[in-house]
């Protein structure tokens, strides 16, 4: 797995895979209207397990704005993936630091 992710070819430098919520809107016009960024719209079943680790081996970086909860299960699967996540709200991350040091 490791050989298979560090050696992929990535056709988007970023990936936003997110269902709309009006915080969000901002950073989905915004993706979709970049040739790099690559959109999958979780409110209309885009995101499937296979969809979404597909479009994660695809990007460099893969967007986590806030979710549901602090444990954001996309943090977890795009680091898996090699895809970078980036959080972009302080505090999303919830206790994380405390083992990422």
């Amino acid at each position: 797995w490791l050989e298979q992710v560090g050696s992929r070819s990535r056709k988007y430098r970023m990936t936003l895979a997110v269902g709309f919520r009006s915080h969000r809107k901002h950073l989905i016009t915004t993706c979709k209207a970049s040739l790099q960024c690559n959109y999958l719209d979780c409110g209309a079943g885009q995101c499937g397990t296979a969809d979404v680790v597909a479009a994660y081996l695809d990007s460099d970086y893969c967007i986590q704005p806030k979710g549901d909860s602090d444990t954001r299960r996309g943090v977890f699967d795009s680091a898996l993936c090699g895809c970078i996540p980036v959080t972009i709200v302080p505090g999303s991350l919830g206790a994380y630091p405390l083992y990422l040091g």
